[in-house]
């Protein structure tokens, strides 16, 4: 990388300054600028597309409203029909003459009890019930009637109560041409009782409701289909109800497809953009469009000839004062115009030239300061070599007060001096800052050991490492402040038995470090102060003297991952303390030891 680096400057550095402000403004500008065009351009086509997709969407709800609306409507009257207990009492009695039959049926009509003028949606109603004494005629007909009618063996074959039926009806009396037909079919099943089978079924009014679909304003063609590819209704001019059912091609393509659902019909509501297309919403937009491009690349290109200007001009006069003369026959530059930083050069350049003589001093100046610092480094190197006697008398003096309890029997007091002896030697045999895991948790255990002898029964620890932690390097004694910050904060402030976990374990791609107390917890202001610390901690923040063991380990932490290591902190005052740290494996997984020795 390096190398690579290392050759990138050299072939930058080659080059004048004149190309490399061209090549700051193709890579840094023009490149950029394409870009950014590009996504306003898209965005354009993406806004028109979403105008267009809501467009249609609003076709279709109003197609579709006004489909559900006419046959919803033509189905409360077939509903009120099968509810009605006179007309059922009319298609169940047997009639001795045809008088009676039609002094029954006229006063079924006379009542009002079948309408057809209901808002124009039906233009015929027809009763099919299984009652041999009716006379075919008008709404009234035989069973036998209802089985050549081309729903009935779709009706039949389902067996639901709804259904919404196209088909394609024979010249009536009245027309001269045949007519396109779509029916409701509704079965008679309130009080039916047995085997008998009733239909109500409605003519839709064909050319009433195809006007209202085509009253609707849009910028469409719009196709009402069948599943099977039947056209039912569109307003692309090419059909008429006169004419038989057109049939959907397979192939063609649509702006927009919609299926719903209508009395157990599923209908499929497709519509084609005829008025619109992309390049007219492009043009629409062509001044924001041309003030863009001004602003992205006219506009830059005025401003980098002048910058250019700018720069060469000025660093070819300096280039020029340093071409031809020693270090010692350096000549002053000038005129100097402007204050930015070319300008502060070449009056820096000046003074340089004005004072070199004042230079050469300070260089001998500096060499004796460096020297005085060497010096210095020497007189703490052996301070510190000195540093190392005091240590080894105090273990040695603790060696023998060790013994001496044994002697005596005090076991106890042994064991506590055993313990201080770990503990101090892990503080003065400092050679790395870095120790493994387990080394760590040994030195934990000796610190909760000492604990236990303060607090007795108050205080016990549970200690977890998982088999794969154990040599990952950490900075020295970062966990045993966390662990002592859970004993002393933790213990100190609760009577009863406070239980202290150390967690270690590996957890998608991290270290997880997890330190846990039952003690006495703290309040919300504590945790944020404490982990804002952790998260945000300087050397300068050390000098405060709150929480300065925290600060520390966090603080060696962070500097070890880079500002990497995660940190999660919760509390609650009177039931305890959670701690959590994630350091990603990557860093963990490089050789500490070969860093340490280079930084040493």
């Amino acid at each position: 990388m390096k190398k690579l680096i290392h050759r990138i400057d050299r072939l930058v550095n080659r080059l004048s300054i004149h190309n490399k402000i061209i090549l700051l403004y193709i890579f840094c500008v023009i490149a950029p600028l394409v870009l950014l065009d590009g996504v306003i351009f898209y965005s354009f086509y993406r806004a028109e597309q979403n105008d267009r997709q809501h467009e249609m969407e609003e076709v279709k709800t109003s197609i579709e409203y006004t489909l559900q609306t006419a046959i919803v409507d033509s189905m409360k009257i077939l509903n009120s029909i099968d509810t009605s207990s006179e007309i059922n009492d009319f298609l169940k009695e047997r009639y001795e003459t045809p008088v009676d039959f039609y002094t029954a049926r006229m006063k079924i009509m006379e009542n009002n009890l079948v309408n057809v003028e209901f808002g124009g949606n039906i233009s015929t109603l027809t009763i099919y019930a299984e009652n041999p004494t009716i006379i075919n005629g008008g709404v009234f007909k035989q069973y036998s009637e209802a089985k050549e009618q081309p729903w009935y063996d779709e009706a039949i074959r389902s067996g639901e109560k709804y259904g919404l039926y196209a088909g394609y009806r024979s010249p009536m009396l009245y027309s001269a041409s045949p007519y396109r037909r779509i029916v409701l079919v509704r079965r008679l099943e309130y009080y039916i009782r047995g085997n008998e089978t009733r239909f109500a079924v409605a003519d839709l009014d064909y050319s009433a409701l195809d006007r209202k679909l085509r009253s609707i304003q849009n910028s469409y063609h719009y196709y009402v289909s069948e599943k099977n590819g039947k056209i039912l209704f569109s307003n692309d001019g090419l059909q008429s109800y006169t004419q038989d059912f057109a049939v959907r091609d397979p192939d063609d393509h649509y702006d927009y497809v919609s299926e719903i659902e209508i009395y157990n019909q599923k209908l499929t509501i497709s519509l084609i953009r005829t008025d619109f297309t992309f390049f007219e919403g492009f043009l629409s937009r062509v001044p924001v469009i041309l003030l863009v491009l001004f602003l992205s690349i006219a506009f830059p290109v005025i401003l980098l000839y002048f910058l250019d200007r700018s720069f060469t001009k000025r660093l070819e006069a300096l280039s020029k004062a340093f071409e031809n003369y020693n270090i010692e026959d350096l000549k002053p530059v000038g005129p100097i115009d402007g204050n930015d930083e070319i300008s502060s050069l070449m009056r820096g350049y000046n003074r340089m030239q004005e004072h070199s003589a004042q230079l050469i001093q300070t260089i001998y100046k500096d060499k004796i300061e460096r020297q005085e610092m060497d010096l210095a480094r020497q007189n703490a190197e052996l301070l510190a070599l000195q540093s190392q006697i005091n240590p080894h008398f105090l273990f040695n003096t603790m060696e023998s007060i060790r013994m001496h309890s044994i002697i005596k029997e005090e076991q106890e007091t042994a064991d506590m001096i055993e313990q201080l002896a770990v503990l101090t030697r892990q503080n003065i045999n400092w050679k790395s800052d870095l120790t493994t895991i387990a080394e760590e948790i040994g030195f934990i255990e000796s610190y909760l050991k000492l604990q236990k002898y303060r607090f007795g029964d108050r205080l016990q620890y549970k200690i977890e490492l998982a088999e794969d932690c154990g040599d990952f390097r950490l900075p020295r004694l970062t966990m045993v402040t966390f662990v002592e910050n859970a004993c002393i904060h933790g213990a100190e402030q609760n009577r009863n038995v406070t239980w202290i976990f150390v967690r270690i374990f590996k957890k998608e791609e991290s270290l997880v470090i997890e330190v846990e107390d039952t003690g006495g917890g703290m309040d919300r202001d504590q945790v944020e102060e404490i982990l804002d610390k952790m998260k945000n901690g300087t050397i300068e923040g050390l000098k405060s003297g709150k929480h300065v063991g925290i600060t520390n380990a966090c603080l060696r932490l962070n500097m070890m991952t880079g500002n990497r290591t995660g940190y999660h902190l919760e509390s609650e005052e009177s039931v305890g303390t959670f701690l959590s740290l994630r350091i990603p494996l990557d860093v963990l997984s490089v050789d500490m030891t070969d860093r340490e020795e280079e930084n040493e």
